[in-house]
């Protein structure tokens, strides 16, 4: 294990540190804010505020999201022209997604009034909440990681609080709890955004970076589909279904942090890696301790649900319980498998790209609307589904691209 560490830089080591700290913070925001809403809110109006949200998140999806990456880019480089013209195309984008958000509410409008009012409000909110995205990628591109995780932590404890006073003054209908948490985190990303355009240095420009985030966009465009899910679940069972649903993914959806701490710790070896090849060596005595890492993770996790979900969430969430367990265990042992993925990300293979964007969002979500009629354990099993699936595919790139750098370096 002391080898498996000395492998990391200092560097990498503060990094760590910082983003650690950061994340735990933000972890422990994340289940206090569930547990307020848990604890002090209806099952009705929980469904339907995550509903909102995950709708929020599936037209946001489709507001050329690939320009993210040109963000981060145009940041390392400097290019705070581009940052003005992205900022442009991203308000263009956000202000139809918001006509998107109201025809939905239009469309909830005949019998579900209280989601209706509500996708209006978000509506309104839409363009200024999705600032977010444009100064925290700018701030990561600028490397500036210390400052973007106090910025981080500062929103989500703002929206927090929020959440928690109106609470205290028990205004717990729909509308006002959504235009709270909102509207904190929306104010608090115009404010940081207008902060950024005004602090520009120069008008450096460089149109192949934005080009390059519009290919990203139409990369990942059928990604959103992975995001139906609430609203299918809504549509065939029930509102206080998605409640529980919601419940059932959060611990799990928190490995995804403690994947990502190791994730960046590696990236910039494995991006400064000349080819598969290498980045694949780098990569390779690491991967038996992460596999043992999350393997323990994923059994601690799954005996300690029952324990933490009715403590945490109340005892009317206990119905999340076998739901949360199975994820959380299918998750945990599939992640390391992830970073097989990561190789591929950094040595920039389209092929594997292109070809995952597509498929990995499609089978998840035909296999919603097939399996939904098993009720919340179709929905879970489509997950699960996907995460093998991912797994399954990152390794047998792998292994394609490996191979096939021998057969190409092998003499005839």
């Amino acid at each position: 294990m002391r080898r498996f560490f000395r492998q990391f830089s200092p560097q990498s080591w503060t990094i760590l540190t910082n983003l650690g700290v950061a994340q735990l913070v933000m972890l422990l925001i994340g289940v206090g804010s569930s547990s307020l809403w848990a604890h002090h809110v209806s099952k009705e109006v929980f469904g339907q505020y995550q509903l909102i949200l995950s709708l929020v998140k599936l037209v946001g999806s489709f507001c050329l999201s690939g320009l993210d990456t040109s963000v981060s880019l145009s940041a390392a480089k400097g290019q705070y022209g581009n940052l003005i013209k992205i900022f442009n195309y991203k308000l263009i984008a956000t202000l139809v997604g918001s006509l998107i958000l109201g025809g939905m509410a239009f469309y909830y409008g005949s019998n579900r009034s209280a989601i209706s009012i509500g996708l209006m409000i978000a509506a309104l909110i839409f363009p200024f909440y999705e600032m977010q995205k444009v100064w925290i990628n700018w701030l990561r591109g600028r490397k500036q990681l210390n400052l973007f995780a106090y910025l981080d932590v500062s929103r989500a404890l703002l929206s927090f609080l929020i959440l928690w006073l109106l609470i205290i003054m028990n205004q717990r209908q729909l509308n006002v709890l959504l235009a709270g948490v909102m509207g904190a985190s929306a104010i608090f990303s115009v404010g940081v955004t207008s902060y950024i355009l005004k602090k520009r240095e120069n008008q450096k420009q460089e149109k192949e970076t934005i080009r390059y985030g519009l290919h990203a966009t139409a990369a990942t465009l059928l990604g959103g589909l992975v995001l139906t899910d609430k609203a299918i679940i809504n549509e065939h069972l029930s509102v206080e279904q998605i409640a529980v649903y919601s419940i059932a993914l959060l611990f799990p959806e928190q490995i995804r942090t403690f994947y990502s701490i190791f994730n960046q710790m590696m990236i910039p070896q494995l991006s400064a890696a000349k080819d598969v090849r290498s980045a694949w060596q780098y990569l390779k005595p690491k991967l038996p301790l992460l596999v043992s890492l999350f393997f323990f993770v994923g059994i601690a996790g799954f005996f300690l649900m029952p324990v933490v979900i009715p403590l945490v969430f109340s005892e009317k969430y206990r119905e999340s319980i076998p739901y949360a367990k199975w994820l959380w265990l299918s998750f945990a042992v599939t992640v390391p498998a992830t970073y097989l993925g990561t190789v591929l990300r950094t040595q920039r293979k389209l092929r594997f790209l292109y070809l995952f964007e597509l498929l990995s969002p499609i089978i998840p979500f035909v296999l919603f609307f097939v399996l939904i009629s098993y009720g919340l354990w179709g929905i879970v099993a489509a997950r699960m589904a996907q995460y093998i699936f991912s797994s399954i595919f990152f390794a047998l790139f792998l292994f394609y691209y490996l191979n096939r750098k021998k057969r190409i370096s092998s003499p005839i």
